[in-house]
């Protein structure tokens, strides 16, 4: 029943990287007066910044060359980082935390698919159990989220949460190598859509500002540091199962700290996903006969 080194460092890793990046919807829900493309200009700045100091300082003179050693999987991971950011980060400031959150919770469906299917990484039938057993945790939530959500927020979440699959199926695809770039280029594509989609000035208050920073520097740059090193140690459906523990805890902290209150329903919904990632967490796929991948 004890997992091997490597899987349990990644998890580990992985649910430190989801407690970090719960903390998106307090942060965003917290700004005052920044407008939706702001956050996801200035988020995108700070992002990028703090994890190009990582590159350097992680590979000093030899940053240009992780950049072409990750090659055109790093632009290709950059598209769905950045557009799974620009999506997640919309999605918050069209509907609740809850509903946004809980609509993402949908990844792991999305990444086993796709990683059986494209990098040909067996599914154990402990792990089928425990994505259903999710699934229909984030049934619930979102049957009751549309009542009071938007669907363009539902939406632009579902999006997100596709992107972030496809990025999981990159990263895996590369472990291998370097991938940093991959969350530096993500950065630069949602600078980039952001600037061009800022409806007039670029500047925001003091205090948003500062929000921004620590949503962009801090948050995302350390919990998707921790999420890639993760993704060298577990398969996607293991990645995005266990990283269920950011969009079970998100909506929880806008609710104690700034009473965004979800429905009964909603928290039921919840506490299902948070035991399935437990469950699996515990037990993992040691047991189990994997299923083969297609042919």
């Amino acid at each position: 029943m004890l997992q091997n080194n490597s899987y349990q460092r990644g998890v580990v890793l992985m649910l430190l990287s989801a407690v970090i990046l719960s903390s998106m919807g307090l942060l965003v829900r917290g700004m005052t007066q920044a407008q939706d493309w702001q956050v996801v200009l200035w988020r995108g700045i700070w992002a990028t910044t703090g994890m190009g100091l990582v590159l350097l300082v992680q590979n000093r003179g030899g940053s240009w060359q992780r950049i072409r050693e990750a090659g055109w999987l790093a632009l290709l991971g950059g598209v769905f980082q950045g557009g799974g950011s620009i999506g997640f980060i919309l999605s918050m400031l069209h509907t609740t935390v809850a509903n946004a959150m809980f609509t993402m919770s949908s990844m792991p469906l999305f990444t086993a698919l796709l990683a059986w299917l494209v990098l040909r990484e067996p599914l154990h039938k402990i792990t089928l159990l425990a994505i259903a057993v999710a699934m229909a945790g984030v049934g619930l939530m979102v049957w009751d989220g549309m009542s009071y959500g938007g669907a363009l927020g539902n939406l632009l979440a579902l999006g997100a949460a596709l992107c972030a699959a496809c990025l999981v199926v990159v990263l895996r695809y590369g472990r291998g190598r370097n991938m940093l770039p991959t969350l530096i280029f993500g950065a630069l594509i949602s600078v980039m859509v952001g600037g061009v989609m800022v409806p007039g000035s670029w500047m925001i208050p003091w205090r948003d500002w500062l929000l921004c920073l620590l949503l962009g520097g801090g948050v995302t740059v350390a919990g998707h540091l921790l999420f890639l090193l993760a993704s060298r140690d577990l398969s996607g459906a293991q990645l995005t199962l266990v990283g269920l523990v950011e969009f079970a805890l998100g909506p929880l902290w806008v609710w104690w700290f700034m009473g965004e209150e979800p429905s009964g329903w909603s928290l039921l919904g919840g506490a299902v996903v948070s035991l399935a990632v437990v469950w699996h967490t515990v037990w993992g796929a040691a047991w189990v006969k994997p299923l083969p991948g297609p042919a």
